[in-house]
């Protein structure tokens, strides 16, 4: 909230984000979240995380960074 503020005080631009975009992001997040934990479980029971667990997340974590990005 302090980095939106400073903004705000120094006359940058806002942006509108329609709210159809950000429920998209939460839900990705949420997947996301749901993801790591799936990860953890399994790391600490097995000792070790396949590949693809791995790669299925990164690929979910660039896909909010590029929405992100459309944001900014």
């Amino acid at each position: 909230m302090a980095e939106f503020f400073r903004r705000l005080l120094a006359g940058a631009e806002m942006k509108a984000v329609p709210l159809e975009v950000l429920r998209d992001i939460q839900k990705q997040v949420r997947g996301v979240g749901r993801n790591v934990n799936q990860i953890a479980k399994l790391a600490h029971i097995s000792g070790n995380v396949p590949r693809e667990a791995l790669a299925r997340l990164a690929a979910e974590q660039e896909k909010i960074e590029e929405q992100l990005e459309r944001l900014m």
